[in-house]
């Protein structure tokens, strides 16, 4: 796979008898093209453990420079998830990484989260994306223990 290129299914090495294994599951990549607006859109993921890392990949759009998309992940029951999975006002062309590795404090910035059932995860840009012939490209990924 080229460097930066997602992954487009998920996997799960949690069965294969590793020290630390981790199942990547990826959300459905959403995409806003220019004068489609912005409308919220969702997508729905199950998963099975701890959540110990979470990726936010938001493309390039030149068209618009201010556009910035939040993102939101609820249980099954509808409730939101904590800090660690609610992040408002996220730019673009960016890789946005949360885990609590990286944190210089694992209760404020990301707590492992134990779920086992739906997340939906909900995206809402805050503009159009702008100029001619421009796709906005959420794609929300999880590392599950």
């Amino acid at each position: 796979m080229a460097a930066g290129a997602l992954a487009t299914a998920s996997s799960d090495e949690r069965a294969k008898g590793q020290s630390a294994p981790v199942a990547r599951i990826q959300t459905a990549s959403l995409s806003w093209a220019t004068g489609s607006a912005h409308a919220v859109q969702t997508s729905t993921v199950f998963v099975s453990g701890t959540i110990v890392r979470m990726d936010v990949v938001i493309s390039t759009v030149t068209g618009n420079a201010d556009l910035v998309a939040s993102i939101t992940c609820a249980d099954d029951n509808g409730g939101v998830f904590g800090n660690e999975l609610d992040h408002a006002s996220l730019a673009h062309s960016a890789t946005h990484y949360y885990d609590s590795q990286s944190s210089k404090n694992d209760d404020g910035n990301f707590n492992p989260v134990a779920h086992h059932g739906d997340i939906t995860v909900t995206v809402d840009p805050n503009e159009d994306t702008g100029g001619t012939a421009q796709t906005l490209t959420v794609t929300v990924i999880f590392y599950v223990r």
